[in-house]
């Protein structure tokens, strides 16, 4: 019985099977659908497919997006679990898993284990920063090889063992394969404005940064010179003028807002320890304070005011700062913990728990404006555990029963991203326009793509879907076919359906996007399956 009392003894272990069981569990529960994670995974399974691991395709078209650390991965889970959701995601989650374990040796090491257990716990607790780890997206790579990276190069600075400068070098180089210069930018500046603060910035040639450019441009140049030949630099272009400049310079797809959306995203990311981050990171920036919580206030500051002056603003692209800003926030718990926390940090405490109530009540005004969703709205359920749970830790924190406080509010933010895995994603995805087609199509069919589709449909049917753009070449595919199926999503649809013999079959708009997937059978199909 004792086991299951959570006491310091004890809580490396519980921490250990709540990071196996947050990121490795229920990856196969829902398909991949939305956008990033379909168009990933199907250039996986195409390089697997052609067997060119060099050049990546999504649907046959060159894809420029990002480098291919992600496809490689990706590849080798569809060789041990098959072209599933579970083999596209399988090793996102195991960055997972070595982002916490990384972060909890290097900071048990560096400073302490209090420190170190307090700042996986909020990691652990931060359902939207978990969530990212079950997605088939380049920034777990990222995520992680930055983490490792920095915490390497950290280790060097205090040891100047130089085995750690290897591995940070090399680490960084990954990160470069996974999403591309942003890695080493921000991981460079976030390292000399730390030296500078430490007054090393004359002794920063002792740190080896020529030798540790040449490093990572070793491991990341081959690649990158390989495909820019392969493609006669049209990969090359596409990659650092539309996907690195432009996205800083300009508002891409819509992601765009003002400077405070950036630390929104944070907010959420980090939710519910994330209220006490400004003076957790003015505790850490202190000169009297450890030079890791100074080291990880920095790297938090610098990744999250990039982005908050870039035009194109993302959730996730700030994420590689928060193992670092959850440093910040484990070290602030760990002296509250043995010294108490501050009157003014009740404030915080009261703004976290109003809004923990908001989820479940947002959550049911949004599937109740759904008319997909509207009689879904006990899914908003599943958010209830956040927002009891802060109500229940809040009273222990009033009652100074700080450890008590602290295990209440994770256990909440834990069972909230278990149940949006297992529960609450399932069955959104059930209305996937994705699912509703599958079913009506034979398998002898021939299925013919006008305009545009979900970029799930290449992957979900495992083969490159070919687009008729307009209506004079999808006339001559029709008359070159039998049984045939028409796949769009275009918003004009009075051109189709002028078409001889053509019949609806399905009209159903795209999860978490505007356009309407429509699927239409011609007279020569029947409408049974085989």
């Amino acid at each position: 019985m004792k086991y299951l009392i959570p006491t310091r003894k004890y809580w490396l272990w519980w921490l250990l099977c709540g990071a196996i069981v947050l990121n490795f569990a229920f990856l196969n529960s829902y398909p991949i659908y939305i956008l990033d994670e379909a168009k990933n995974a199907e250039a996986a399974r195409e390089m697997l497919s052609s067997g060119n691991f060099l050049v990546p395709f999504f649907n046959g078209e060159l894809r420029t997006d990002k480098p291919p650390l992600h496809y490689y991965f990706m590849i080798l889970g569809y060789k041990l679990f098959g072209v599933t959701a579970l083999g596209a995601r399988f090793f996102s989650a195991l960055m997972g898993f070595l982002t916490l374990g990384i972060t909890y040796l290097f900071t048990r090491r560096f400073e302490s284990q209090l420190a170190a257990l307090y700042t996986v716990l909020v990691l652990l607790a931060s359902f939207f920063f978990m969530q990212e780890f079950h997605l088939a997206v380049p920034d777990p790579y990222l995520i992680c090889f930055v983490v490792l990276g920095l915490f390497n190069f950290y280790a060097f600075y205090q040891t100047r063992k130089k085995k750690y400068a290897l591995w940070a070098y090399i680490s960084l180089g990954l990160a470069t394969l996974a999403k591309g210069p942003v890695a080493i930018a921000l991981s460079g500046l976030s390292i000399g404005l730390f030296l500078i603060l430490k007054g090393k910035s004359k002794q920063a040639f002792q740190y080896y940064p020529i030798l540790g450019l040449i490093g990572i441009l070793a491991v990341c140049t081959p690649w990158f010179y390989g495909v820019h030949l392969a493609t006669e630099g049209a990969w090359t272009q596409g990659f650092f003028l539309d996907h690195n400049i432009s996205r800083f310079a300009e508002t891409k797809e819509g992601h765009g807002g003002l400077f405070l959306v950036t630390w929104a995203f944070v907010f959420l990311g980090l939710f519910p320890f994330v209220v006490f981050l400004p003076q957790a990171l003015r505790w850490s920036l202190r000169k009297s304070r450890a030079p890791l919580f100074q080291y990880a206030g920095i790297i938090g500051l610098v990744f999250v005011l990039f982005f908050s002056i870039s035009e194109t603003k993302l959730p996730n692209y700030t994420m590689p700062s928060y193992p670092f800003l959850a440093l910040c926030l484990g070290g602030y718990f760990a002296f509250g913990v043995q010294n108490g926390f501050q009157k003014w940090d009740r404030v915080s405490l009261i703004v976290g728990i109003v809004v923990a109530q908001l989820f479940p009540i947002g959550g049911f005004a949004a599937l109740q404006q759904d008319p997909r969703f509207e009689n879904m709205v006990w899914l908003s359920g599943g958010l209830v555990p956040l927002a009891v749970g802060s109500l229940i830790a809040g009273v222990f924190f009033w009652k100074k029963n700080y450890r008590k406080w602290l295990i209440i509010q994770a256990v909440s933010g834990v069972l909230t991203a278990l149940l949006l895995f297992s529960w609450i994603y399932p069955t959104i995805n059930l209305q996937s326009p994705v699912l509703a087609v599958e079913q009506k199509i034979p398998k002898y069919a021939n299925l013919i793509v006008y305009k545009s589709m979900d970029a799930a449909f290449p992957l979900h049917f495992k083969k490159v879907l070919k687009i008729s753009p307009d209506m004079e070449s999808l006339i001559a595919r029709l008359e070159q076919s039998s049984c045939t199926f028409i796949l769009t999503n275009t918003k004009q649809v009075d051109s189709i359906e002028q078409l001889d013999g053509i019949q609806l079959v399905v009209e159903k708009q795209a999860l978490f996007e505007n356009h309407i997937t429509r699927l239409y059978r011609l007279e020569n199909c029947p409408t049974h399956l085989k």
